[in-house]
């Protein structure tokens, strides 16, 4: 019996219960905290748990080889799991397929055929004179193996990046590929090293014989293979033929290469039912008795790990209904979820998707359905910031808030359709009403009174910090203008709260370095359509976009003179649909005249610059890096991955979404010389952390 565990240990095993630990301790306390460890919550609830951890070796370096054949494939695996590599992670054809649009990724795994096989590796080392000698030995050993197509070995950080994004996008990006509709159970086995060129092509032939077409891919070094089943679970014949290939896959992975059907995902439901298939009864019964003894009852997660219904693993098997176009492809994979500023109030934006999805399963006539669609619009619509920063760590890029505001969209009343067409046609009126609001609001004494009855008040009055005043003198009108200057409509309004407001300081740099900026005469009322946008008027949002243009177009007499907007996000939001018009945003314009800006500002400080979500969704963090280096090389950029929550009116309507995005941040880097590029991050995140964020421009004094 315990050549047998140590046997079934000597792999990668997480099915059943971790019975090594009957090998590895003797003490009961030890035994049955360690059998705790991987039994899913069927044996108790974990609610603390310390990991040890291990240093990361400081110097790195990865590379990529492409083979034509999975046996070369294999025995490279082998070759430099003896030299010392960290990770070697296998790729069929089919994963690199998947991947192939990602951003910067070397040619000759874009080229790449359905047969081939990447290998994807990693060394670390002490120092960087070990980096470089085993960086040379390994590329020796590379030049020398056979059936190699090329390789890639690189130690720049960047370059790293981009192989490792192969690897890291996999699950998501076979996911995306998937039949719309379907749903996908991810499966883990492992054989030993020696087995795992066979292994892979029995699997290979397996899943092609039950028509799953799905990417091989996994942890070589471990003989950890990971492969994906999509299917329309809703049909009987489907899951008739799951049935018949997981024990097809049993016999394959047990009885052939006594190997592990779950080597690190744990059993499930899914693999409950093979459990003594793997460990034959002897061993199972001691897991039953071991269940039994702790769990008298069976009232934790009954059926999971342990179950006598041999079929359990085909029933409530989760659908993934169809929602949007903008979603449909996501698996809830959760990398999104650390850079939504929601998470920690309300949802994730996988969890607004699962809630979407729900709601296509429940009766729509049902008080459940009505309940949730009650409670979805604050938890799901309302605290969304739909600043589309979910979609930067998304594999297969998808933005949350698209199906946010199609919900909005589809949901608007004819009346409010109706209002935001009249408010649309007289946006003049409006802004005129708004700077009035702004002034009153942003009172100390309104302010002050407007706290107080939120305390009471159970519909919540936005806060206007006493920072937010509107621009008072919009003047500037160059004869022969080198740029036209149109202030967003959240300058105009929140920019006054400086002693030189924030569209006159564009107009005091600008003449410092000799450009002539001409601001339009008719700017009051002219709006890029983004704030409508953003509460789901689309139709109205492309209408007030559309005569935005129009009205840039005609004050420029369709030349090619730049147009500069001050604010990153409807600088990013015009920038999508027109790409013919010369836009600039704030860092465009510093950019541009880096070489003026450093001759005539001389004492320029080192500071931290916040980049807002519009930046990062657009990934155009490279511009400001350019800035830094040029102006001001000791500062740097706030390396924060996940949007401040501001989103236009949203930190000042649901300011606890800003609470959530930085309860765990170090606000120290925000308190001194801090800056950024939107007006309404900036005086949000001054509301909540106190803070004197301004924008860049004010960089020069």
């Amino acid at each position: 019996m315990i050549s047998k565990i140590q046997s079934k240990y000597s792999l990668k095993n997480t099915i059943g219960y971790g019975l090594n630990s009957f090998v590895d301790f003797s003490h009961p306390l030890d035994i049955l905290s360690h059998l705790l460890i991987g039994s899913e919550g069927t044996l108790g609830f974990i609610c603390d748990a310390t990991f040890k951890t291990e240093e990361l070796l400081p110097e790195k370096f990865t590379g990529f080889l492409l083979f034509s054949d999975v046996f070369c494939t294999c025995k490279a695996i082998d070759i430099l799991k003896n030299i010392g590599a960290d990770a070697l992670e296998i790729m069929d054809g089919r994963c690199l397929f998947s991947v192939n649009n990602l951003k910067d990724i070397p040619e000759f795994i874009k080229s790449s055929k359905l047969s081939d096989y990447g290998l994807l590796f990693q060394f670390s080392q002490t120092s960087k004179e070990a980096s470089n000698s085993k960086l040379i030995e390994v590329s020796r050993i590379c030049n020398d193996l056979t059936n190699l197509i090329d390789f890639q070995i690189t130690d720049n950080i960047i370059e790293q990046k981009v192989l490792w994004s192969l690897r890291k996008g996999l699950l998501a990006s076979l996911g995306a590929s998937r039949p719309r509709g379907t749903s996908f159970i991810l499966e883990d086995v492992a054989v030993r090293l020696n087995d795992l060129p066979n292994a892979i092509q029995d699997l290979k032939m397996l899943l092609d014989f039950y028509k799953f077409d799905t990417g091989i891919y996994g942890h070589g070094i471990d003989g950890n293979l990971h492969f994906m089943l999509a299917e329309d679970f809703s049909k009987s014949e489907n899951i008739e033929k799951f049935d018949n290939f997981l024990k097809s896959l049993s016999d394959l992975i047990v009885n052939k290469y006594d190997g592990s059907l779950k080597a690190e995902h744990g059993t499930g439901r899914n693999m409950a039912p093979f459990v003594a298939k793997e460990w034959g009864s002897e061993m199972y019964d001691i897991m039953k008795q071991i269940k039994s003894k702790i769990d008298v009852n069976n009232i934790f997660n009954s059926n999971v790990v342990i179950s006598d219904d041999d079929k359990i693993n085909l029933k409530n098997i989760k659908s993934l209904p169809l929602v949007s176009e903008k979603v449909d492809k996501c698996i809830e994979c959760g990398f999104c979820e650390n850079s939504c500023p929601s998470r920690n109030i309300t949802l994730t934006p996988r969890q607004r998707i699962q809630i979407a999805r729900e709601f296509k399963r429940l009766d729509a006539n049902s008080n459940e359905f009505e309940t949730l669609k009650n409670e979805y619009q604050y938890y799901g619509i309302d605290t969304c910031a739909k600043d589309g920063v979910c979609s930067i760590n998304c594999p297969v890029k998808i933005n949350t808030a698209d199906l946010i505001k199609e919900i909005m969209f589809d949901n608007k009343s004819k009346f409010a359709n109706v209002l935001a067409d009249k408010v649309s046609d007289n946006l003049v009126v409006l802004e005129s009403i708004m700077k009035t609001g702004i002034s009153i609001g942003s009172s100390k004494y309104v302010n002050s009174m407007t706290k107080n009855l939120n305390k009471i008040n159970k519909v919540k009055l936005p806060i206007i910090n006493h920072q937010f005043k509107p621009v008072k003198n919009i003047f500037s009108q160059a004869i022969n203008p080198d740029i036209l200057y149109v202030p967003a409509c959240t300058s105009r309004l929140m920019g006054g709260g400086e002693e030189r407001d924030l569209v006159n300081q564009h107009i005091y740099v600008a003449e410092r370095i000799g450009i002539n900026l001409k601001i339009p005469n008719e700017i009051y009322g002219k709006c890029c359509g983004l704030s409508f946008s953003s509460k789901g008027f689309k139709n109205q949002s492309e209408k007030i976009e559309k005569d935005f243009i129009e009205f840039i177009k005609s004050e420029t007499n369709n030349s090619e003179i730049p147009v500069l907007i001050d604010s990153s996000s409807c600088y990013y939001h015009l920038l999508q649909n027109n790409k013919e018009i010369n836009l600039l945003d704030t860092l465009g314009l510093i950019e541009l005249h880096l070489e003026k800006l450093k001759l005539e500002f001389k004492n320029i400080p080192i500071f931290n610059f916040f980049p807002n979500c519009s930046i990062k969704v657009n990934n155009d963090i490279d511009k400001i890096s350019r800035i830094i280096n040029y102006l001001s090389p000791q500062s740097k950029i706030l390396d924060i991955p996940y949007c401040c929550g501001s989103a236009g009116d949203k930190g000042i309507v649901f300011p606890e979404i800003i609470s959530s995005s930085f309860k765990n941040i170090d606000i120290r880097d925000f308190e001194k010389n801090c800056y950024s590029s939107n007006i309404s991050c900036e005086l949000s995140i001054n509301t909540y952390l106190g803070t004197k964020l301004k924008s860049l421009i004010y960089i020069f004094l």
